[in-house]
């Protein structure tokens, strides 16, 4: 996020007008050890160790933002979900 704030910085007012868009993407369902984080992807998590589950995510939920007048598309947050997410949800992954 940091290295967004200096690139904003630098924008006109105009040019960081934007706004947030999320959509889902279907994945295969598999799971990956890494190596480097020594953890297992694949699971269903919702971006910490609190709403991370034993279930294996079958679709990814994206957050991007769009410039209105600058063009621009910038993802700023994933999350590994089971099918749909549903509104509650959404809406407090959205306030974070």
């Amino acid at each position: 996020m940091d290295h967004l704030k200096k690139k904003v910085a630098k924008l006109n007012e105009k040019d960081r007008l934007c706004a947030l868009l999320f959509d889902e993407m279907a994945l295969k369902r598999r799971l990956i050890f890494n190596p480097r984080t020594e953890k297992v992807n694949g699971f269903v998590d919702l971006g910490d160790n609190q709403r991370r589950s034993s279930e294996i995510a079958d679709h990814a939920l994206v957050f991007m933002l769009q410039g209105l007048h600058k063009k621009m598309k910038q993802p700023v947050a994933y999350y590994f979900v089971k099918g749909t997410v549903s509104t509650q949800s959404l809406a407090v992954l959205i306030k974070d």
